[in-house]
C-alpha cells in the first residue's frame, strides 16, 4: 500500500473489528513492483466463525486509476483556462473568497490587479487568431513569471487577465507588482518572423474589511477603465 494511505486502511479494519459493520469499501493507492502508483477501490470484509469471533479478512481490489485520472482532468478543466492554463474566472472568485474570509488577514492587505492588453484586436486582425493565441499564451507566461509565491494569475476572458495578491504590505506594493507585470508584458515578442510589442493597462484595488469578491473585482475593473480612458499603457489605483 501507499504510505499515505496505510492509516485509512488500518482504520477500515479497526471499524470491522469493532463490530460496527462487516464490510467496508474505500479508495486508496497501491504501489506495484514497477514503482507505479495505482488508485484502487478496496473492498474488505471480515469473516467470523460460528461464535462471532473474527477469523480473517477478505479483500478485493478494483483498479480505478483511469477513472481517477479522468476525474482529476475534469477538475483541472473546470478550474482553468484551456488556452493559457491559468485559473479561470470562477476559480479566481473562489480563490478571492477564501482569501477575503481568512481570519489571518490581520496585517497588510489583499489586492487585485485587473489587466487588459491594449489594442489586442489589432493583433488578431493583422496576423490572425492563431498568432493572437500565441500572444495570449506568452502574456500568461510572463504575468505568472513575475509573481512571488502565493500570488495567482487568472485569465478572465479574451485579453483580460487578473492577478490576486493575497498579502501585500500596502497598495503601493501592489502598484509596484502591477508595474513589474506591465514591464514583462511590454518586452518584444517574437512570433515567426514578426517582432511584436504590446502594452497593457492595469487597474489595482485593495481589499477593505468585509468586502466581497465581486465588489473587489468591480473596483479593480473601474480602475482599469480609468487607465484606458487616461491613454492606456499605465497603472491606475482605485480610490
Amino acid at each position: 500500500g501507499h504510505p499515505d494511505d496505510l492509516e485509512s486502511d488500518l482504520m477500515a479494519r479497526y471499524r470491522l473489528l469493532a463490530g460496527t459493520s462487516d464490510f467496508d469499501i474505500h479508495e486508496e493507492r497501491l504501489v506495484v513492483a514497477s514503482g507505479r502508483t495505482l488508485w484502487v477501490q478496496h473492498s474488505v470484509a471480515l469473516v467470523r466463525d460460528e461464535y462471532g469471533m473474527p477469523m480473517f479478512y477478505v479483500s478485493n481490489y478494483e483498479d480505478i486509476t483511469d477513472a481517477q485520472s479522468n476525474q482529476a482532468s475534469l477538475t483541472v478543466k473546470a478550474h482553468h483556462d484551456p488556452l493559457t492554463g491559468l485559473s479561470n474566472r470562477e476559480q479566481l472568485r473562489s480563490r478571492l473568497a477564501g482569501i477575503l474570509e481568512s481570519p489571518s488577514r490581520l496585517t497588510g492587505t489583499a489586492a487585485l490587479l485587473y489587466c487588459d492588453l491594449d489594442f489586442f484586436q489589432v493583433v488578431n486582425d493583422s496576423f490572425g487568431r492563431d498568432v493572437g493565441d500565441v500572444v495570449l499564451r506568452e502574456v500568461a507566461t510572463r504575468i505568472a513569471g513575475t509573481l512571488s509565491a502565493g500570488a495567482e494569475a487568472a485569465r478572465l476572458s479574451g485579453d483580460e487577465f487578473a492577478v490576486v495578491l493575497p498579502h501585500v504590505a500596502d497598495i503601493v506594493t501592489a502598484e509596484r507588482v502591477a508595474e513589474r507585470v506591465r514591464d514583462a508584458v511590454a518586452q518584444p515578442l517574437e512570433v515567426g518572423r514578426e517582432s511584436l510589442s504590446i502594452t497593457m493597462s492595469v487597474g489595482v484595488a485593495a481589499a477593505t474589511p468585509a468586502i466581497k469578491p465581486h465588489r473587489l473585482l468591480r473596483n479593480a475593473e473601474v480602475a482599469l477603465h480609468r487607465a484606458k480612458n487616461q491613454g492606456r499603457d499605465r497603472t491606475v489605483v482605485y480610490h
